[in-house]
């Protein structure tokens, strides 16, 4: 099978498979932390399960395909340029060579899959990432889950590498902000002394929501190169709405690292709406500020690495930060609406 190359994702050419969100358009405001993008409309009005994956980057071939007949998926982009392979084969029993299409995504990109649209497992384009992954618990059995060699042949999916055969990036589109590009592949992960900025003094985060390791946590392992974790029950129970944010770094005005200061200056803190649940899923390293609302006294920081995430819960207000010299930014999930 000759090999094809990634495209550029956009609207009109991955209309065929799904629904593509741009998440850095015109619905951008500037927050006293960053700037941050949410979509113009629901995303999805069912029950979310939330979920992530690692996988390695660089070329790659793929061989086999999945496909959920009874439920649509939403895919974010993590913490770098990820490949989408998609075929709609439907109603063949399987993935066909000459339907593999492959699209290019970027931080602030994501798609909901139609359904019945064949997918891989996506793959990082610089190098190894992480992406998050929602499918509605309403529809979605493991049942569905099965994997399918695509036929006749497994299709080679390559691009032209830069001098140092590393991808060449696409250029970006005017205007619109980008995540850093890290000199050094990222790696997932965090030594827990680095974690734990402050509440080392015992205070569960339980008192806040809940706080999900991905990365540490025993997960679904694939034949090429992929490795995912799924929650039990869904995150979300109403849909969500989708926000991405590139915050400003911690040492804005002088300030090191996050705590009270930081939570209440400019009144830049974020408080759930109308008591609604909200994720936080993190990409690259920020610095996490919680605090109940109207409780001054009770902040806690933690610092979180790619594919890590948090449930917020309704009266929780929240700080995010990006350490100085990192590529760190975040998506936040909610069921009302971000702004």
């Amino acid at each position: 099978m000759q090999a094809i190359e990634p495209i550029r994702i956009t609207a009109g050419n991955f209309a065929a498979y799904g629904r593509y969100y741009n998440l850095r358009g015109e619905d951008g405001a500037r927050l006293a932390d960053g700037r941050t993008f949410v979509s113009r409309q629901r995303i999805s009005g069912e029950p979310l399960k939330i979920g992530a994956t690692a996988v390695a980057g660089g070329p790659f071939v793929s061989s086999k395909m999945e496909r959920h007949t009874l439920s649509e998926e939403l895919l974010i982009c993590g913490d770098d340029e990820m490949v989408l392979t998609v075929a709609d084969s439907d109603p063949e029993g399987a993935p066909r060579s000459r339907d593999v299409r492959a699209f290019i995504m970027r931080p602030g990109d994501a798609v909901v899959l139609g359904r019945g649209i064949w997918h891989d497992a996506n793959h990082g384009l610089h190098w190894d990432t992480t992406y998050f992954f929602l499918i509605p618990q309403r529809d979605f059995v493991a049942s569905e889950v099965k994997w399918t060699e695509i036929v006749p042949e497994a299709v080679p999916v390559r691009w032209e590498t830069g001098e140092r055969g590393e991808p060449e990036a696409a250029a970006p589109e005017s205007g619109e902000p980008q995540a850093a590009v890290p000199e050094t592949q990222t790696r997932p992960g965090a030594p827990e002394a680095d974690r734990l900025l402050n509440g080392a003094d015992g205070t569960p985060f339980l008192t806040y929501g809940r706080l999900v390791r991905v990365l540490e946590g025993p997960g679904l392992a694939g034949d090429t190169g992929w490795r995912s974790w799924l929650e039990e029950a869904p995150a979300l129970t109403e849909g969500c709405y989708l926000g991405v944010g590139f915050p400003e770094d911690d040492s804005r005005d002088g300030a090191r690292g996050c705590g009270r200061t930081a939570i209440s200056r400019d009144s830049a803190a974020e408080c759930g709406r109308d008591g609604a649940r909200q994720i936080l899923c993190a990409c690259g390293a920020v610095k996490l500020t919680v605090m109940l609302r109207g409780r001054p006294e009770s902040v806690y920081t933690v610092r979180l690495s790619q594919g890590d995430y948090a449930l917020l819960e309704e009266n929780v207000c929240y700080k995010v930060l990006r350490e100085p010299g990192t590529p760190g930014y975040y998506y936040i999930l909610s069921p009302k609406g971000l702004m």
